[in-house]
């Protein structure tokens, strides 16, 4: 398989090519994938990992694109001087791999990486280091480490900007509580309420929440009428009154209440920590610590620590047996070094 040969000469061209398309990380993140590829770097990996539970936006998007993905691949590892490719996908997903090794057989610059089926994979930090086993430094990038991770999807649409084709439409999963759970391609703009009614056939009852992204992740939505934007992976809708509603609407007065109430400084929050577990100076169960504070009197130094905080919310939906949210005081304690410019 080769690039397009009519676009794409050098660095610099394909770095415009991609400005002018107006491509961002279409896996939820949103950075300019044309400043990304702007430095220099040995590896390139491919995130289709997909790691949040429900979404099967990169799945369906590598059965229909895997060409493209790779097209995309080869210019990002030309842009930032990369030697090696790798396509990360998860081992259950063999469907895809059987696909990629069909396409990938004539070269041997790009390899599959097959993952186990855990959260989060897909983060850029875990999915680096199981993928080659370099550790980003704390409050770094990959970048820092000689690599460069980018979502598939991202790829695809780095593919098509080499043929003068901008960012106007993306793949969006619709699931949950809907009559018709399913995976579509729409035009950016569209509404959360018309991709609802129009992928998946309107919800299943008439009051339910939606969640923007992946259960985990994701954002809860009131205003249906919003946008599909360039980083709306997922849609889900869910009942009102589901427990996962109810985690992602408590208040923070209430949630730090709770917190100075029962958190007994067990230390599984930390023990579960992506970051912690890298090595980065993270610990949510000693943040929680903090919250007798006020935002006049926190002490700068021990709050750097949140700023590491991915937010996969692994801490607050998953390992805590109190129920208590440490990672939403990670979040307001980001949000306080935010407002005093730190």
């Amino acid at each position: 398989m080769s690039m397009p040969t009519k676009k794409a000469g050098d660095k610099i061209e394909i770095c415009d090519l991609i400005r002018q398309a107006g491509i961002v990380g279409a896996g939820g993140a949103g950075f300019p994938a044309h400043v990304k590829l702007s430095g220099k770097a040995d590896v390139v990996i491919a995130n289709g990992v997909e790691c949040e539970p429900l979404l099967e936006t990169d799945r369906h998007l590598l059965l229909r694109e895997a060409d493209r993905v790779i097209i995309g691949l080869k210019a990002s590892m030309k842009a930032v001087g990369a030697e090696s490719g790798v396509i990360a996908v998860k081992r259950k997903h063999s469907d895809i791999i059987r696909l990629l090794e069909g396409l990938l057989q004539n070269t041997d610059k790009i390899k599959i990486f097959e993952l186990d089926n855990f959260y989060p994979a897909g983060d850029e930090h875990v999915l680096l280091y199981e993928t080659t086993g370099r550790v980003v430094p704390m409050g770094g990038i990959p970048l820092n480490v000689g690599a460069v991770v980018s979502n598939v999807h991202t790829l695809a649409l780095i593919a098509d900007s080499l043929e003068g084709k901008s960012f106007t439409h993306r793949y969006v999963t619709v699931t949950g509580e809907v009559n018709r759970p399913a995976v579509a391609k729409v035009p950016i703009g569209i509404s959360i309420r018309d991709a609802i009614e129009g992928i998946a056939g309107g919800a299943c009852s008439d009051r339910f929440s939606v969640i923007v992204g992946g259960p985990a992740m994701g954002k809860l939505e009131n205003d249906l009428d919003k946008p599909v934007v360039k980083t709306t992976g997922g849609i889900i809708v869910l009942p009102g009154n589901h427990k996962l509603v109810e985690m992602k609407t408590q208040s923070l007065e209430t949630a730090f209440k709770r917190a100075r109430s029962v958190c007994c400084q067990c230390n599984f929050c930390t023990e579960m920590c992506p970051r912690f577990l890298l090595g980065h100076k993270l610990q949510p169960h000693k943040m929680m610590r903090l919250l007798p504070v006020t935002d006049g009197n926190i002490d700068h130094g021990s709050v750097y620590s949140a700023a590491l905080c991915s937010e996969c919310g692994l801490c607050g939906y998953y390992s805590c047996t109190m129920g208590l949210s440490p990672n939403l005081v990670n979040g307001f304690l980001k949000d306080v070094m935010g407002r005093n410019k730190i």
